[in-house]
């Protein structure tokens, strides 16, 4: 019964990080718009994926606003350079208003509500260049604050899978083994 339940949770563990692997490794490149629409749903899971593509794109974006490229220029530049996903798509929503007149920043989807109106507000280049750089910022810290957290639970959970394999291993070789053995010494004894 014991082989069971630790051969169960054995087999969760790793159909749980198999599907976080073809969801985030594999899914991100083949079906970007289903995965991405997936891991916005995931709270923890859509603060490690999206802060660490915000950060390179804002980072970048922040950087040709400041060096004086226009808006639409930058826009379209660092649209051009994401990968295939929500943030891709809140690019091209916010290239489509800076051509309509609508204001750029309501675009974004992948950008915490408070950081969408400070982007709105921005008095001008320079200021905006400022604030893309700290929400980049913003988005670095909480990456690294959430891979802190998340690598000591990945750790225990390989520890555990480790326990379960080797609990398992155990069970289906070194019992049945000990009854052969205990069975062997019975027959010899009547040497």
């Amino acid at each position: 019964y014991l082989s069971y339940v630790t051969g169960f949770i054995t087999l969760s563990i790793m159909l749980l990080g198999g599907f976080i692997f073809f969801l985030i490794g594999i899914g991100q490149r083949l079906f970007p718009q289903w995965s991405d629409a997936i891991v916005m749903r995931l709270p923890y899971l859509k603060d490690i994926v999206f802060t660490r593509d915000n950060f390179v794109s804002l980072y970048r974006f922040s950087l040709m606003v400041k060096a004086g490229v226009t808006l639409e220029e930058a826009l379209e530049t660092t649209w051009k350079d994401t990968r295939q996903g929500a943030l891709k798509e809140d690019l091209q929503r916010a290239l489509t208003n800076v051509k309509t007149g609508v204001p750029w920043a309501e675009g974004f989807r992948t950008v915490d509500a408070t950081n969408r109106i400070a982007l709105s507000m921005a008095s001008d280049k320079e200021r905006l260049g400022e604030i893309l750089e700290e929400v980049a910022d913003m988005n670095r810290s909480i990456y690294v604050r959430r891979l802190e957290v998340l690598q000591p639970i990945m750790a225990v959970l390989g520890g555990l899978s480790m326990v379960l394999v080797y609990a398992i291993t155990g069970l289906y070789s070194i019992v049945p083994f000990s009854d052969l053995f205990g069975k062997l010494m019975e027959d010899a004894s009547g040497f």
